[in-house]
C-alpha cells in the first residue's frame, strides 16, 4: 500500500481526534495537557469507544452513555473540520521540506484550539499564541527565509495586523465607550499576519469582518439572541486566515500537489 494513503489515514484520524480532545478540554476549561478524556457531563473517563472521532458520535446516536444527555451536534461538526483539513494542508503544502510542512500542520492545530476557544469562551489564550509564533519562527528559519522578505513582508504584516485592530478597538471604545473586541484579537490579527505575509493581512481582517457580521446578522433572526451578545471575532479571523491561506496556495502558478 502506498504510503502516502496510511499517512492520509493517519492524518485523517488524529485530526478527528485532536479535535475531540481541543472539545473536552475548552468545555472543562482545561488548557492542553495529556491528561485523559473525561465526559462533561459526570466527569467519567472516556472508553477508546468513545474517543474515535466521528464513529462514536454515530455508534453513541448523538448521546452520552452516562446520563444519556445530547452531545451537542458542535462536536461533530468541529470533528469533521479538522478531520479533512490537517490532510488537506498538509498535501497542498507547496514547502518540500517535511520539517517546515510537519510545523504547518501543528500550526493549523493551534488555530483550531484557538478556533474553539474563542468561540466558546471569548478569550485568546496567549501562552499558546506565543508557540505559535515561535513555530512560525522556527519554519522561517528552516527554510532559510532572507532576512529582506522576513522583515518587510511578514514582520511588517504582523506590526500592521496588530497596529490596524488596536486603533479600530482603541476607536470604537472612545465613540461607544465599550470595549469593540478582545484585548486578544490585535495580537491574533498580528501572528497571522507573521504566517501569511503582508499580502494576505488586510484581505484575511475584511473577511473576517464579513463573517463576523453575517453570523451577527443571522444571529438576530433568532429570537433568544441577545444584541449585546459579543461576537467571537478571532474566530472569524482564523477561520478566514485558513480559507484564504489555502485558496492562495491552491492559485499559485507553480502550485503542484504534493500528494
Amino acid at each position: 500500500m502506498d504510503i502516502n494513503i496510511i499517512f492520509l489515514f493517519l492524518l485523517m484520524v488524529s485530526g478527528g481526534a485532536i479535535a475531540s480532545y481541543i472539545c473536552c478540554a475548552v468545555e472543562r476549561n482545561k488548557s492542553l495537557t495529556f491528561d485523559r478524556s473525561k465526559c462533561n457531563f459526570c466527569d467519567k473517563e472516556l472508553s477508546l469507544k468513545e474517543l474515535l472521532p466521528i464513529i462514536s458520535y454515530i455508534t453513541l446516536k448523538g448521546k452520552c452513555q452516562c446520563k444519556k444527555k445530547n452531545i451537542p451536534y458542535k462536536y461533530l461538526y468541529f470533528e469533521i473540520f479538522l478531520t479533512l483539513l490537517l490532510p488537506l494542508y498538509y498535501f497542498i503544502s507547496i514547502q518540500l521540506n517535511p520539517y517546515a510542512k510537519s510545523i504547518e500542520v501543528l500550526s493549523i492545530v493551534i488555530l483550531a484550539y484557538l478556533f474553539y476557544l474563542d468561540w466558546e469562551k471569548m478569550v485568546i489564550d496567549m501562552r499558546v499564541l506565543l508557540i505559535l509564533f515561535l513555530l512560525t519562527l522556527l519554519k522561517y528559519f528552516i527554510l532559510g527565509l532572507s532576512y529582506t522578505d522576513f522583515f518587510f513582508n511578514y514582520s511588517t504584516a504582523m506590526f500592521l495586523g496588530f497596529i490596524f485592530l488596536f486603533i479600530v478597538s482603541f476607536l470604537y471604545k472612545q465613540v461607544k465607550d465599550v470595549e469593540g473586541m478582545g484585548s486578544g484579537d490585535p495580537y491574533l490579527a498580528g501572528v497571522l499576519g507573521f504566517i501569511l505575509g503582508i499580502n494576505l493581512m488586510l484581505p484575511v481582517i475584511a473577511f473576517g469582518s464579513i463573517l463576523g457580521i453575517c453570523y451577527h446578522f443571522f444571529s438576530m433572526r433568532k429570537k433568544a439572541f441577545n444584541l449585546q451578545k459579543k461576537v467571537p471575532f478571532g474566530s472569524f479571523l482564523i477561520l478566514a486566515a485558513i480559507i484564504i491561506n489555502i485558496f492562495d496556495i491552491l492559485l499559485l502558478p507553480n502550485f503542484t500537489f504534493t500528494f
